[in-house]
Protein backbone atom coordinates (compact mmCIF):
# COMPACT_ATOMS: atom_id res chain seq x y z
CA UNK A 1 0.00 0.00 0.00
CA UNK A 2 2.81 2.52 0.17
CA UNK A 3 3.33 2.71 -3.60
CA UNK A 4 -0.65 3.71 -3.40
CA UNK A 5 -2.93 3.92 -0.69
CA UNK A 6 -3.57 6.71 2.13
CA UNK A 7 -2.69 3.87 4.79
CA UNK A 8 -1.52 6.07 8.02
CA UNK A 9 1.89 5.15 7.83
CA UNK A 10 4.11 8.11 8.25
CA UNK A 11 7.47 9.46 9.83
CA UNK A 12 6.07 12.53 11.40
CA UNK A 13 4.64 15.73 9.84
CA UNK A 14 1.74 18.38 11.21
CA UNK A 15 -1.51 17.28 12.86
CA UNK A 16 -3.80 16.02 10.14
CA UNK A 17 -1.44 15.70 7.64
CA UNK A 18 -2.61 12.31 5.29
CA UNK A 19 -0.94 11.15 2.85
CA UNK A 20 -3.80 11.37 -0.30
CA UNK A 21 -1.57 12.48 -2.92
CA UNK A 22 0.49 9.10 -2.92
CA UNK A 23 -2.80 7.44 -5.28
CA UNK A 24 -2.86 10.36 -7.81
CA UNK A 25 0.93 9.92 -7.60
CA UNK A 26 0.83 6.48 -8.20
CA UNK A 27 -1.91 6.94 -11.06
CA UNK A 28 0.16 9.70 -12.71
CA UNK A 29 3.62 7.61 -12.78
CA UNK A 30 1.85 4.60 -14.35
CA UNK A 31 0.52 6.60 -16.96
CA UNK A 32 3.57 8.46 -17.90
CA UNK A 33 4.89 4.96 -17.42
CA UNK A 34 3.06 3.41 -20.08
CA UNK A 35 3.34 6.76 -22.28
CA UNK A 36 6.95 6.16 -22.10
CA UNK A 37 6.87 2.26 -22.81
CA UNK A 38 5.07 3.17 -26.40
CA UNK A 39 7.56 5.84 -27.19
CA UNK A 40 10.59 3.10 -26.18
CA UNK A 41 8.74 0.42 -28.36
CA UNK A 42 8.29 2.79 -31.18
CA UNK A 43 11.01 4.70 -31.24
CA UNK A 44 13.57 1.47 -30.80
CA UNK A 45 11.76 -1.08 -33.38
CA UNK A 46 13.88 -0.13 -35.83
CA UNK A 47 17.23 0.44 -34.32
CA UNK A 48 17.61 -3.01 -31.91
CA UNK A 49 16.68 -6.44 -32.02
CA UNK A 50 14.91 -7.17 -28.83
CA UNK A 51 14.39 -3.50 -27.52
CA UNK A 52 13.06 -5.12 -23.71
CA UNK A 53 16.58 -7.28 -23.64
CA UNK A 54 18.46 -4.49 -24.64
CA UNK A 55 17.30 -2.08 -21.73
CA UNK A 56 18.07 -4.88 -19.50
CA UNK A 57 21.57 -5.35 -20.97
CA UNK A 58 22.05 -1.57 -20.63
CA UNK A 59 23.23 -2.27 -16.89
CA UNK A 60 26.40 -2.89 -18.55
CA UNK A 61 26.71 0.63 -20.39
CA UNK A 62 25.54 2.45 -17.26
CA UNK A 63 28.56 0.32 -14.98
CA UNK A 64 30.97 1.23 -17.77
CA UNK A 65 30.19 4.55 -20.24
CA UNK A 66 33.64 4.59 -21.81
CA UNK A 67 33.20 5.10 -25.66
CA UNK A 68 34.85 1.31 -26.40
CA UNK A 69 31.59 0.11 -23.70
CA UNK A 70 29.23 2.07 -25.70
CA UNK A 71 30.27 0.85 -29.45
CA UNK A 72 30.60 -2.42 -27.81
CA UNK A 73 26.95 -2.27 -25.99
CA UNK A 74 25.57 -0.91 -29.54
CA UNK A 75 27.62 -3.72 -31.90
CA UNK A 76 25.54 -6.02 -29.64
CA UNK A 77 22.03 -4.64 -29.70
CA UNK A 78 21.46 -3.04 -33.09
CA UNK A 79 19.52 -4.76 -36.16
CA UNK A 80 22.13 -2.36 -38.80
CA UNK A 81 24.16 -0.20 -38.31
CA UNK A 82 23.45 3.12 -37.09
CA UNK A 83 24.18 6.43 -37.78
CA UNK A 84 25.24 8.83 -35.31
CA UNK A 85 21.91 10.40 -34.75
CA UNK A 86 20.73 7.18 -34.78
CA UNK A 87 22.75 5.76 -31.86
CA UNK A 88 22.01 8.82 -29.57
CA UNK A 89 18.47 8.27 -29.98
CA UNK A 90 18.54 4.54 -28.54
CA UNK A 91 21.21 5.51 -26.14
CA UNK A 92 18.47 8.65 -25.08
CA UNK A 93 15.66 5.93 -24.52
CA UNK A 94 17.37 3.34 -22.79
CA UNK A 95 18.22 5.77 -20.42
CA UNK A 96 14.65 7.21 -20.50
CA UNK A 97 14.00 3.78 -19.33
CA UNK A 98 16.45 3.58 -16.74
CA UNK A 99 14.73 6.93 -15.23
CA UNK A 100 11.01 5.47 -16.11
CA UNK A 101 12.65 3.04 -13.39
CA UNK A 102 13.92 5.09 -10.84
CA UNK A 103 10.30 6.67 -10.46
CA UNK A 104 8.91 3.98 -8.44
CA UNK A 105 12.26 4.25 -5.74
CA UNK A 106 10.56 3.43 -2.59
CA UNK A 107 11.50 6.29 -0.53
CA UNK A 108 9.57 8.98 -2.54
CA UNK A 109 6.39 7.15 -1.32
CA UNK A 110 7.09 6.82 2.58
CA UNK A 111 7.21 10.40 4.05
CA UNK A 112 4.63 12.97 5.20
CA UNK A 113 4.40 15.48 2.13
CA UNK A 114 4.46 15.15 -1.36
CA UNK A 115 6.55 18.46 -1.49
CA UNK A 116 9.24 16.22 0.74
CA UNK A 117 12.68 15.62 -1.07
CA UNK A 118 12.53 12.49 -1.36
CA UNK A 119 9.09 12.83 -3.50
CA UNK A 120 10.21 15.85 -5.49
CA UNK A 121 13.24 13.27 -6.63
CA UNK A 122 10.95 10.75 -7.98
CA UNK A 123 9.18 13.14 -9.53
CA UNK A 124 12.70 14.53 -10.99
CA UNK A 125 13.35 11.03 -12.79
CA UNK A 126 9.62 11.42 -14.45
CA UNK A 127 11.19 15.20 -15.49
CA UNK A 128 14.01 13.60 -16.80
CA UNK A 129 12.69 10.66 -18.37
CA UNK A 130 9.71 12.91 -19.95
CA UNK A 131 12.45 15.34 -21.45
CA UNK A 132 14.71 12.37 -22.84
CA UNK A 133 11.47 11.27 -24.59
CA UNK A 134 11.01 14.89 -25.92
CA UNK A 135 15.22 14.74 -27.14
CA UNK A 136 14.42 11.46 -28.81
CA UNK A 137 11.78 12.67 -31.42
CA UNK A 138 8.64 10.87 -28.89
CA UNK A 139 5.67 13.54 -27.87
CA UNK A 140 5.72 15.75 -25.12
CA UNK A 141 4.20 14.30 -22.01
CA UNK A 142 4.69 16.66 -19.78
CA UNK A 143 1.41 18.79 -19.93
CA UNK A 144 -1.05 15.32 -19.31
CA UNK A 145 2.10 14.39 -16.53
CA UNK A 146 0.81 17.90 -14.80
CA UNK A 147 -3.11 17.00 -15.24
CA UNK A 148 -2.51 13.92 -13.22
CA UNK A 149 -0.61 15.39 -10.95
CA UNK A 150 -2.94 18.46 -9.94
CA UNK A 151 -5.22 15.37 -8.49
CA UNK A 152 -2.44 14.87 -5.50
CA UNK A 153 -3.37 17.23 -2.57
CA UNK A 154 -0.23 18.28 -0.24
CA UNK A 155 -0.42 19.23 3.14
CA UNK A 156 0.85 22.66 2.77
CA UNK A 157 -0.43 25.38 1.85
CA UNK A 158 2.53 26.42 -0.58
CA UNK A 159 2.60 22.92 -1.81
CA UNK A 160 -1.44 22.70 -2.57
CA UNK A 161 -0.91 19.78 -5.18
CA UNK A 162 1.41 18.01 -6.70
CA UNK A 163 1.68 19.94 -10.17
CA UNK A 164 2.35 22.59 -7.45
CA UNK A 165 5.70 20.65 -6.41
CA UNK A 166 6.47 19.96 -9.91
CA UNK A 167 6.71 23.23 -11.17
CA UNK A 168 8.24 25.18 -8.26
CA UNK A 169 11.01 22.33 -6.75
CA UNK A 170 11.08 20.10 -9.90
CA UNK A 171 11.29 22.02 -13.34
CA UNK A 172 13.67 24.90 -12.07
CA UNK A 173 15.96 21.81 -11.37
CA UNK A 174 15.86 20.61 -14.65
CA UNK A 175 19.31 20.16 -17.10
CA UNK A 176 19.97 20.14 -20.57
CA UNK A 177 22.88 20.99 -22.94
CA UNK A 178 21.86 24.95 -22.86
CA UNK A 179 22.48 24.89 -18.83
CA UNK A 180 25.69 22.98 -18.90
CA UNK A 181 26.38 25.52 -21.47
CA UNK A 182 25.62 28.33 -19.08
CA UNK A 183 27.45 26.53 -15.86
CA UNK A 184 30.42 26.29 -18.57
CA UNK A 185 30.18 30.00 -19.11
CA UNK A 186 29.99 31.45 -16.09
CA UNK A 187 32.12 29.50 -14.13
CA UNK A 188 34.87 29.94 -16.68
CA UNK A 189 34.74 33.63 -15.51
CA UNK A 190 36.50 31.99 -12.22
CA UNK A 191 38.23 28.89 -12.89
CA UNK A 192 40.79 28.65 -16.27
CA UNK A 193 39.05 25.23 -17.81
CA UNK A 194 40.74 22.80 -19.94
CA UNK A 195 39.56 21.83 -23.19
CA UNK A 196 37.78 19.47 -23.24
CA UNK A 197 36.36 20.32 -20.03
CA UNK A 198 34.47 17.47 -17.87
CA UNK A 199 31.69 18.60 -15.88
CA UNK A 200 29.95 15.47 -13.98
CA UNK A 201 28.44 13.62 -17.10
CA UNK A 202 28.95 16.34 -19.88
CA UNK A 203 31.89 17.88 -21.79
CA UNK A 204 32.77 20.90 -22.97
CA UNK A 205 35.13 21.59 -26.09
CA UNK A 206 36.37 25.63 -26.59
CA UNK A 207 35.71 26.33 -30.36
CA UNK A 208 36.74 30.31 -29.43
CA UNK A 209 37.82 31.69 -26.08
CA UNK A 210 38.27 35.54 -25.59
CA UNK A 211 39.04 37.04 -22.15
CA UNK A 212 39.30 40.66 -21.55
CA UNK A 213 39.87 42.28 -17.61
CA UNK A 214 39.35 46.44 -16.73
CA UNK A 215 40.04 46.66 -13.23
CA UNK A 216 37.45 44.44 -11.33
CA UNK A 217 35.54 43.70 -14.31
CA UNK A 218 35.70 40.96 -16.72
CA UNK A 219 34.52 39.86 -19.79
CA UNK A 220 33.96 36.45 -21.01
CA UNK A 221 33.24 35.59 -25.06
CA UNK A 222 33.12 32.24 -26.89
CA UNK A 223 31.88 29.29 -28.49
CA UNK A 224 31.54 26.10 -27.41
CA UNK A 225 30.72 22.48 -28.09
CA UNK A 226 28.99 21.15 -25.20
CA UNK A 227 28.72 16.90 -25.17
CA UNK A 228 26.46 14.04 -23.29
CA UNK A 229 28.55 11.61 -22.15
CA UNK A 230 25.62 9.49 -21.81
CA UNK A 231 24.41 9.29 -25.33
CA UNK A 232 26.53 11.64 -27.65
CA UNK A 233 24.39 14.58 -27.98
CA UNK A 234 25.90 17.74 -29.00
CA UNK A 235 25.07 21.09 -28.98
CA UNK A 236 27.28 24.11 -30.78
CA UNK A 237 26.66 27.26 -28.14
CA UNK A 238 27.90 31.16 -28.09
CA UNK A 239 28.21 32.84 -24.78
CA UNK A 240 29.20 35.69 -23.16
CA UNK A 241 29.61 36.60 -19.71
CA UNK A 242 30.50 39.56 -18.08
CA UNK A 243 31.15 40.08 -14.82
CA UNK A 244 30.74 43.07 -12.56
CA UNK A 245 32.55 41.98 -9.42
CA UNK A 246 31.65 39.81 -6.26
CA UNK A 247 28.19 38.50 -7.25
CA UNK A 248 27.05 40.28 -10.06
CA UNK A 249 27.19 38.33 -12.86
CA UNK A 250 24.95 38.39 -16.51
CA UNK A 251 25.34 35.73 -18.78
CA UNK A 252 23.54 34.95 -22.14
CA UNK A 253 23.86 31.85 -23.80
CA UNK A 254 22.37 30.96 -28.02
CA UNK A 255 23.20 29.32 -30.89
CA UNK A 256 26.01 28.80 -32.25
CA UNK A 257 26.85 32.00 -34.82
CA UNK A 258 28.96 32.02 -38.01
CA UNK A 259 32.78 32.99 -37.13
CA UNK A 260 32.50 36.17 -39.15
CA UNK A 261 30.01 36.84 -37.04
CA UNK A 262 31.50 36.26 -33.94
CA UNK A 263 34.46 38.26 -34.71
CA UNK A 264 32.12 41.02 -35.17
CA UNK A 265 30.83 40.39 -31.87
CA UNK A 266 34.11 40.39 -30.48
CA UNK A 267 35.04 43.50 -31.93
CA UNK A 268 32.03 45.54 -31.00
CA UNK A 269 32.14 44.27 -27.18
CA UNK A 270 35.98 44.65 -26.87
CA UNK A 271 36.07 48.48 -27.94
CA UNK A 272 32.82 48.74 -25.30
CA UNK A 273 34.46 47.13 -22.74
CA UNK A 274 38.08 48.74 -23.05
CA UNK A 275 36.51 51.87 -23.64
CA UNK A 276 34.73 51.93 -20.18
CA UNK A 277 31.21 51.89 -21.73
CA UNK A 278 30.11 48.99 -19.86
CA UNK A 279 26.56 50.46 -20.05
CA UNK A 280 26.77 49.91 -23.80
CA UNK A 281 28.63 45.91 -23.54
CA UNK A 282 24.84 44.68 -22.15
CA UNK A 283 22.57 45.39 -24.81
CA UNK A 284 25.05 44.45 -27.70
CA UNK A 285 25.05 41.11 -26.04
CA UNK A 286 21.55 40.93 -25.94
CA UNK A 287 20.95 41.67 -29.20
CA UNK A 288 23.96 38.82 -30.96
CA UNK A 289 22.77 36.23 -28.09
CA UNK A 290 19.22 36.26 -28.40
CA UNK A 291 18.98 33.58 -26.23
CA UNK A 292 18.21 32.74 -22.52
CA UNK A 293 19.60 35.12 -19.28
CA UNK A 294 21.59 33.61 -16.68
CA UNK A 295 23.68 34.36 -13.52
CA UNK A 296 25.25 32.86 -10.57
CA UNK A 297 21.71 30.82 -9.17
CA UNK A 298 21.65 28.91 -12.36
CA UNK A 299 25.25 27.08 -11.66
CA UNK A 300 25.57 23.38 -10.58
CA UNK A 301 25.20 23.30 -6.34
CA UNK A 302 28.49 22.60 -5.74
CA UNK A 303 30.11 24.75 -8.12
CA UNK A 304 27.73 27.52 -7.08
CA UNK A 305 29.18 27.30 -3.78
CA UNK A 306 32.89 27.07 -4.68
CA UNK A 307 32.28 30.04 -6.81
CA UNK A 308 30.79 31.85 -3.78
CA UNK A 309 33.63 30.78 -1.13
CA UNK A 310 36.24 32.24 -3.92
CA UNK A 311 34.14 35.56 -4.05
CA UNK A 312 33.41 35.57 -0.40
CA UNK A 313 37.54 34.92 0.29
CA UNK A 314 38.51 37.51 -1.83
CA UNK A 315 36.14 39.75 0.47
CA UNK A 316 37.16 38.75 3.55
CA UNK A 317 41.14 39.08 2.35
CA UNK A 318 40.28 42.87 1.32
CA UNK A 319 38.98 43.40 4.67
CA UNK A 320 41.50 41.57 6.74
CA UNK A 321 44.36 43.93 4.97
CA UNK A 322 42.06 47.23 5.82
CA UNK A 323 41.59 46.12 9.82
CA UNK A 324 45.81 44.86 9.46
CA UNK A 325 46.29 48.60 8.06
CA UNK A 326 43.81 50.11 10.66
CA UNK A 327 45.21 48.34 13.34
CA UNK A 328 49.11 49.56 12.20
CA UNK A 329 48.21 53.39 12.03
CA UNK A 330 46.59 53.27 15.22
CA UNK A 331 48.55 51.39 17.47
CA UNK A 332 49.90 54.45 19.41
CA UNK A 333 46.97 55.77 20.54
CA UNK A 334 45.91 52.10 21.56
CA UNK A 335 48.79 51.43 23.48
CA UNK A 336 48.35 54.83 25.44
Amino acid sequence: GRWREDCGCHTGGGEGWRQAWRGPLREAMDWLRDELALVFRKGMARLVRDPWAARDGYISLIADRSPAAREAFLSRWRSRPLSDREATKALQLLEMQRHALFMYTSCGWFFNDISGIETVQVMAFAARAIQLARSAGGPDLEEGYLARLKKAPGNLPEYRDGARVYEKLVRPSAVDLTRVGAHYAISSVFHDYPSPAAIFCYSVRREKFEVRDSGRHRLVLGQAVVRSEFDGEELKICFAVLHLGDHNVMARVAAAMPEKDFSALAGRLGKAFSGGHLDEVMPVIDAACAGGSYSLKHLFKDEGRKVLKTILDETMSEIEDSFRQISRRHQPIMRI
